[in-house]
């Protein structure tokens, strides 16, 4: 078994189906498709039973609801496959890209590969989550992976990578229960553990945004607090890295202190005021990160301070969401 894709289900039965054919059409006998069941409340685990009645390579673990990085741990711990692939239950995977995978495993073997993903909003417009040339050239060592990472952004969902399986169980790489942003950690110490990548430049994976009730959609207290929580995880990590690994991880966690300052400026101001001595804690990783944007922010921040700084970076982004949901992206600001 060369594959194991595990999907974590919870109430997405209006997009269960679409998910659960993109991958079925193009699954072979050198993989399994792992549907772990979070108690869900709608038709979602009858949804998976019927799968799994009718491919020999699907199997359903049903559990009690305890969140998506539980459901992942239990895909993990069930898995055979050499390798982890992760798919979230309502996103959907290109035709074609599973053979090239299991192509690529063969000819050119590595613990992890980073795979082509992108953003898709709901007017059309389509944003890549990361160049993939520059990635791949940057794959021949594990400092220029951290380089790449902190200059352009870290793309740290667990669904655009492809792990060795060994190499998770070997390190103890769960994800952390109880928390949201739990994939930030989790990606981190994977690229940290591993002693080879590659770059799989085929169409594969569509991350929808602004899906209604979807969990990156909506601005809470709660989501702020857990991503600042991330942040702090990283910034652990980072301590036990050595030199230019170490400030490279601070430039990835300044990124994420960039949508954490969106993300507060998205909040009431009694929420504001509950978070704030957090927000300005990491506020200090915005110097480590090699960007036009980052730099606009710090000055931003300096010049305005953080409250009136983050305020005018969630009214960007409110402005940018609204082009892109009409369709006419090519007017927005070049901040985003």
């Amino acid at each position: 078994m060369e594959i194991s894709i595990i999907v974590p289900v919870y109430n997405v039965a209006g997009y269960l189906p679409g998910c659960l054919e993109s991958i079925c059409r193009q699954c072979t006998a050198q993989m399994e498709l792992l549907l772990i069941d979070d108690g869900s409340t709608d038709e979602s685990g009858k949804i998976c039973d019927r799968y799994q009645a009718a491919y020999a390579f699907v199997r359903v673990i049903h559990q009690p609801n305890r969140g998506v990085s539980a459901a992942r741990n239990a895909g993990i711990r069930a898995a055979v496959g050499r390798y982890l692939l992760f798919i979230d239950a309502d996103d959907q995977i290109a035709d074609g890209a599973c053979r090239v995978f299991l192509d690529t495993l063969q000819k050119s073997p590595a613990d992890l590969y980073f795979l082509k993903a992108e953003k898709q909003y709901p007017g059309g417009k389509k944003i890549p989550l990361a160049d993939i040339k520059m990635l791949s050239k940057a794959c021949a060592d594990q400092t220029k992976v951290f380089q790449y990472f902190s200059r352009y952004g870290f793309a740290g969902g667990c669904w655009d990578k492809l792990v060795k399986r060994d190499l998770i169980c070997g390190h103890g790489i769960y994800f952390e229960e109880g928390v949201r942003s739990e994939d930030l950690a989790w990606s981190l110490r994977c690229i940290l553990a591993a002693g080879s990548y590659r770059c799989i430049g085929v169409d594969y994976y569509t991350y929808l945004q602004m899906r209604t009730g979807s969990a990156t959609s909506v601005f809470t207290l709660q989501g702020a607090a857990q991503l600042h929580h991330a942040i702090v995880q990283g910034i652990r990590l980072a301590g036990q890295a050595d030199g230019r690994i170490r400030n490279y991880i601070y430039g990835m966690m300044a990124y994420e202190a960039e949508i954490l300052l969106l993300y507060y400026g998205k909040l009431c101001r009694k929420d504001r005021r509950k978070l704030k001595d957090r927000v300005q804690s990491v506020c200090w990783l915005l110097k480590y990160r090699d960007h036009k944007r980052a730099g606009v922010i710090r000055l931003m921040v300096r010049s305005l301070g953080m409250e009136a700084a983050s305020l005018l970076l969630a009214n960007i982004y409110g402005w940018r969401e609204a082009v892109y949901c009409m369709g006419r992206y090519h007017y927005a600001v070049w901040y985003l």
